[in-house]
């Protein structure tokens, strides 16, 4: 075969190969695309917030804020910390990666810290907004409507 020819054929090869459709390349080798894990998953440990999105002006930080979830996935609840006060919100899910949170109520004491009670009332109003969630390891992500809490699962 010509040398020209023998060219000609590669470069319709690769023409070919460029017209496939590019499956998984954003994975690694060897990784695939993980299914969300059930919301018993995520039920029995306390989570932690330690991000907001959009984020607020508040002075305190989420350190300092200690706000956290903990889910009951048996009695479809969801209770916590929003830093001052303690809340608690019916929870459901629909199918892995689905969760939606109803209204919370929380007490109603104040908190002379500066920052806390405006953190508190972000995320508490936040939850309202959550449509899914992601887990990585020991990080949850949940998110909706351009809102996203980020937690980390505390000690045990």
């Amino acid at each position: 075969m010509s040398r020209t020819r023998r060219g000609m054929d590669r470069r319709s090869s690769l023409v070919a190969l460029g017209s496939l459709p590019l499956v998984g390349c954003a994975l690694g080798a060897g990784e695939h695309a993980a299914e969300p894990p059930p919301l018993t998953a995520l039920a029995g440990r306390r989570w932690r917030v330690v991000a907001l999105e959009p984020e607020t002006d508040a002075a305190a930080s989420w350190e300092l804020v200690e706000a956290d979830l903990t889910i009951d996935a048996d009695n479809a609840n969801a209770y916590g910390s929003g830093g001052c006060n303690r809340w608690r919100a019916a929870v459901r899910s629909e199918a892995p990666g689905k969760i939606r949170f109803g209204n919370a109520a929380s007490t109603m004491m104040a908190c002379a810290t500066p920052g806390f009670m405006e953190r508190e009332s972000a995320y508490l109003g936040t939850l309202a907004a959550i449509s899914g969630y992601r887990l990585d390891g020991d990080e949850l992500t949940l998110e909706g409507d351009g809102q996203r809490i980020v937690l980390r699962a505390a000690a045990p």
